[in-house]
């Protein structure tokens, strides 16, 4: 009797032992897959520097992958108050300036008013003026993070303030020609509508990625720059 309670209570160790093994390969299995799909979706191919910020600033030639009409995500933090009035945020693509053949080789963002926004190619055909988020908060004199996704195979363009649902359309306009080269914090080489620093206004933490990312991977960079970075 008692060498069969030992067998008994032997093979019950023997069973919690094989299903912790099972368990441990099915949890480092689930862990990586998870880890690996995160940081696919959400690694930019640049980012600014995090003790970088202003509003005329250059980064030559960091743009490598973005160009023609590819599907592009670039994300910026800014603060803004009512004197910036379709300000310049960012730009990317062209050195050259309208006269010079820079139309629709821009992919640019504005702050258009207290709650809306631009993305232009450059000259009027290839812009899309005043998505507005309903929030009417960009000139609260705090940082906000604007997000501007397209993707080529829908032509939709989407734009996203802070954690709030985007604002989408599905673009018309003719598909953009966008350069690579240079990315510009504050201005374009149009040089009209310079980003107004005179209210306090300041620009930061510009990130971009070659692919149209979704809410997930913005709601990511959001809580991992944004708020933890202050």
């Amino acid at each position: 009797m008692f060498q069969c309670c030992c067998l008994f209570i032997a093979t019950l160790f023997l069973l919690a032992a094989l299903l912790a093994i099972i368990l441990g390969i099915t949890l480092t299995r689930t862990t990586t897959k998870t880890t690996t799909t995160t940081t696919e979706i959400c690694t930019p191919f640049w980012k600014m520097p995090l003790v970088d910020q202003g509003t005329y600033l250059n980064y030559s030639n960091v743009n490598t992958r973005i160009s023609n009409d590819d599907s592009r995500s670039v994300c910026v933090t800014f603060r803004a108050t009512s004197v910036n009035l379709d300000d310049i945020i960012f730009d990317i693509g062209s050195r050259s300036a309208t006269p010079t053949g820079g139309c629709n080789a821009h992919f640019a963002l504005a702050v258009s008013n207290n709650d809306c926004v631009t993305v232009y190619g450059m000259c009027g055909a290839y812009d899309n003026g005043n998505i507005c988020f309903g929030k009417n908060v960009l000139h609260d004199g705090q940082f906000h993070q604007v997000c501007a996704t397209y993707d080529t195979t829908t032509a939709k363009l989407c734009l996203y303030l802070d954690l709030y649902s985007p604002q989408c359309l599905i673009r018309s306009n003719v598909p953009y020609n966008t350069s690579l080269g240079d990315v510009r914090i504050g201005w374009w080489p149009d040089l009209n509508r310079p980003f107004d620093s005179s209210g306090g206004g300041l620009i930061k933490w510009l990130y971009m990625f070659d692919k149209a990312v979704n809410q997930t991977c913005i709601s990511y960079h959001y809580h991992n720059y944004f708020i933890s970075n202050g």
